[in-house]
């Protein structure tokens, strides 16, 4: 996998401040070598700017970072 699986859009939230997104895709994994599990998700304060490199982007505020855990034990399907 690589280190950044994707910049997903550039999202707006709610006057107050909430934001609702689901995503599918079937190049994420919860099981196996590839699993997203343990990795990192982060909201930037700012739209991604395309003209920036992605380091420069990284420098950039950030309003939430976390990390994709499990909340029930997944049974390995490999």
């Amino acid at each position: 996998m690589k280190d950044a699986f994707a910049n997903i859009a550039n999202l707006k939230a709610q006057n107050d401040g909430s934001l609702h997104f689901e995503m599918k895709d079937k190049g994420i994994h919860l099981n196996g070598r590839e699993s997203i599990i343990g990795r990192n998700i982060v909201v930037d304060d700012e739209k991604i700017d395309e003209n920036l490199t992605e380091a420069q982007n990284i420098t950039r505020g950030r309003s939430a970072t976390g990390v994709i855990a499990v909340a029930e034990r997944i049974e390995d399907d490999e």
